[in-house]
C-alpha cells in the first residue's frame, strides 16, 4: 500500500462518539501489517484490543489515541477529548525517587499521552489526593513508588491518569506480572470507576478470557492472517468465530462465571 499517510480530524461526529477509525491502515514504518479498521468508542463504552504478544494492539491503541499516525483512513476525535492513558508497568523507571503522590501530580500534563513526567508536577496536591483516593491509596501518598507492590503501582498509574477527569482511560497491559488476587482486584476497580464517572475504557490485553469477562465489545487482532474483527463479546466469543480467527479449533467453556477459550492443535496446511 502506498500513499499518504492517514489523516487526524476533531470534530464532533456524533454527541456520543468520541474516536472513529475510518478505513485506517496500521503498522511499521510504511508497511501496514492491518488494513480497513472501522473502529468507533462511544461514551461509556468498554473496548478490549486482544491478541498475541507483537500482534499491534499497542500501535492500535496508539492511533487511536493520535500518539502515532496511521498508515491510510481517517481518525475522527470529539473536540475536547481528555484521555488518561495507563502504560505497562515495565516501561516505567522504577528507580527514580518519586513518591506515589509525585507520580500522580505528574498526570496533569498533557491529553496526548502519559510520558514519565518528572520535571513539573502539574496537578495540585489536593487533586492528586482525591486522585489516590479513587483508588484506595491515600494512604500511600508519601510513600516511594518503587518500594510499591505491583498492583498498588498500576493502581497509582491509574490514579495518575484519572487526575486529568478523562473521557477515556486507556489500559495497556494493566494486569501484566499480577497474581490473580491483584488482577481481580484492579478490573473491578476499572469496571467500578467507569461505572460511577461514564468513562469509556480501552484496555489491551493478550488474555482473551479477561477481555471476556470484562469487556462489552472485542477487537481481535491476528497481524499474521492479516485481520480484525470487531464485535461484541457475546457474538466474538463463539468456537465457530474464534476458530475462523485463529485458524485452529477452539473451544469456549464456562468455569465459576468465567468464559475460559481453549485451543486445539493447529489445522494442517493443504497442498
Amino acid at each position: 500500500m502506498t500513499g499518504q499517510r492517514g489523516q487526524i480530524m476533531r470534530d464532533n461526529v456524533s454527541p456520543e462518539v468520541l474516536v472513529r477509525l475510518s478505513r485506517v491502515a496500521i503498522g511499521y514504518g510504511r508497511h501496514p501489517f492491518l488494513d480497513g479498521i472501522d473502529l468507533e468508542v462511544r461514551k461509556g463504552d468498554f473496548l478490549a484490543l486482544v491478541g498475541p504478544n507483537g500482534a499491534g494492539k499497542t500501535t492500535l491503541l496508539h492511533t487511536m489515541l493520535v500518539l502515532c499516525a496511521s498508515l491510510a483512513g481517517k481518525v475522527h476525535l470529539a473536540e475536547g477529548i481528555g484521555v488518561g492513558y495507563v502504560p505497562q508497568r515495565g516501561r516505567q523507571d522504577p528507580i527514580f525517587p518519586l513518591s506515589a503522590l509525585d507520580v500522580v501530580r505528574g498526570g496533569g500534563s498533557s491529553s496526548r499521552g502519559a510520558g514519565w513526567v518528572t520535571r513539573s508536577l502539574l496537578s495540585r496536591p489536593d487533586q492528586a489526593l482525591a486522585a489516590l483516593d479513587l483508588v484506595k491509596l491515600s494512604q500511600e501518598a508519601a510513600s516511594p513508588f518503587r518500594e510499591l507492590s505491583g498492583g498498588q503501582q498500576q493502581r497509582v498509574l491509574m490514579a495518575r491518569a484519572l487526575v486529568r477527569e478523562p473521557d477515556i482511560l486507556a489500559l495497556d497491559e494493566p494486569t501484566a506480572g499480577m497474581d490473580l488476587p491483584a488482577e481481580s482486584d484492579l478490573m473491578d476497580l476499572v469496571h467500578r470507576l467507569a461505572s460511577e464517572r461514564g468513562i469509556a475504557v480501552v484496555l489491551v490485553t493478550h488474555q482473551l478470557w479477561l477481555a471476556a469477562r470484562h469487556a462489552r465489545r472485542i477487537a481481535l487482532l491476528n497481524k499474521d492472517m492479516g485481520t480484525i474483527a470487531i464485535d461484541d463479546v457475546s457474538v466474538l466469543m463463539s468456537p465457530e468465530r474464534l476458530s475462523a480467527l485463529f485458524g485452529r479449533a477452539m473451544e469456549v467453556v464456562e468455569a465459576g462465571g468465567t468464559r475460559v477459550v481453549l485451543a486445539g492443535p493447529a489445522r494442517e496446511e493443504r497442498p
